[in-house]
């Protein structure tokens, strides 16, 4: 009798939904993801910050950089705040979409939105500057004091370099790598 109760069934929650995005991301399975997403506000359901990250995160992580930065704008458009999280995620999108410019301008608006950079945030900004031959904006980075520089840091500064046809700055930057 228990069991054929209406009021007993479960209804998914945020977490649920959060778990089956994450399970998605996982998976490599962007699509998914997103329609998990949408599937969250048909039932009712408000999305938060990590339903909001974790679905640009897998976006992002399968080259659909466009998508992810939609998703990462729907975010803000819910009123929900920005963390550091969502804006590495979005400086990934745009490392991965080769679109250095936009990812200078959300390194920035994590300060203006007194949100405090991480390694994570210089380096995806210094790969897409990489990619983009900005290697004089790489090593510009690599001296911020703001930047505690790790190996991802000095890889991309020296594939900058090499890219730029500064191969001794290269080798000199490696040399600097393996001392500090």
């Amino acid at each position: 009798m228990l069991k054929s109760s209406p009021m007993l069934k479960s209804m998914p929650s945020v977490i649920s939904f959060n778990a089956a995005i994450r399970a998605s991301y996982k998976a490599h399975e962007w699509h998914n993801a997103l329609a998990l997403l949408d599937r969250m506000r048909e039932e009712g359901l408000v999305p938060d910050e990590i339903s909001y990250s974790c679905v640009a995160s897998a976006c992002a992580r399968e080259g659909e950089w466009q998508a992810a930065l939609d998703i990462l704008n729907d975010m803000q458009v819910a009123s929900l705040q920005p963390d550091i999280i969502s804006c590495n995620t979005a400086i990934s999108a745009c490392e991965v979409g080769s679109q250095w410019q936009l990812a200078l301008g959300f390194l920035e608006d994590a300060s203006r939105l007194r949100l405090v950079p991480d390694t994570i945030s210089y380096n995806g900004t210094m790969s897409a500057c990489e990619k983009a031959g900005q290697w004089q904006l790489v090593l510009a980075f690599l001296q911020d004091e703001q930047l505690k520089p790790d190996t991802v840091s000095y890889n991309a500064a020296i594939s900058a370099c090499a890219r730029g046809g500064r191969w001794q700055l290269a080798l000199r930057l490696l040399d600097t790598m393996q001392k500090t």
